[in-house]
């Protein structure tokens, strides 16, 4: 349901949505490439958000490398105030499938790159009962690596992104998938 839903949104309303960084013209490249068959980047483009990056706070440890969605999967569900999100992150050399956690306030908490002040972040924000449920279904961290969680499946985006980030521009792109 979603994939469709995405591949009918007009390609130039998505890349209006991309930010003024190189990760949102990376994705809006990439979307204007595949046409409709890059679910991923416009997925991304529809859901996402750019982030703010900062040197790891004192406050939390660095897990191992080449962990990233286990690291903010794991610092996210043992902090409440932090949120899980997932997307494309670029620490100047190419963007790639990454994970982090975001403070209130909407500051990077990267436990897994140890260069990230300046990186730059693009991702989904996601509920805290849709990592642990993927998690328990699938037995593996990350969302958005080609097994689709159910709750993206069944186009139920208010029960996926997290309502903190949750934009009206989101709910007017897929107003569908927030209505449940």
């Amino acid at each position: 349901m979603l994939v469709q839903l995405l591949s009918d949104i007009p390609l130039e309303r998505l890349t209006a949505r991309a930010p003024e960084c190189n990760l949102g013209a990376y994705l809006a490249q990439i979307a204007r490439w595949a046409g409709t068959s890059n679910g991923y980047a416009r997925l991304l483009l529809a859901l996402g958000r750019s982030y703010q990056a900062q040197p790891l706070p004192r406050m939390f440890e660095r897990g191992p490398a080449r962990q990233c969605f286990a690291n903010a999967g794991l610092l996210a569900l043992g902090n409440p105030s932090l949120t899980y999100v997932e997307g494309l992150a670029d620490c100047g050399i190419l963007p790639t499938a990454h994970a982090w956690c975001v403070d209130r306030a909407g500051r990077v908490i990267d436990p897994t790159w140890s260069n990230c002040a300046q990186a730059t972040y693009f991702g989904i924000p996601v509920q805290w009962e849709a990592l642990e449920e993927h998690l328990d279904e699938t037995g593996y961290w990350g969302l958005l690596d080609g097994t689709i969680p159910r709750r993206l499946r069944d186009g139920c985006l208010g029960e996926f992104v997290h309502p903190d980030w949750t934009t009206d521009e989101m709910r007017e792109l897929l107003p569908q998938c927030f209505e449940r």
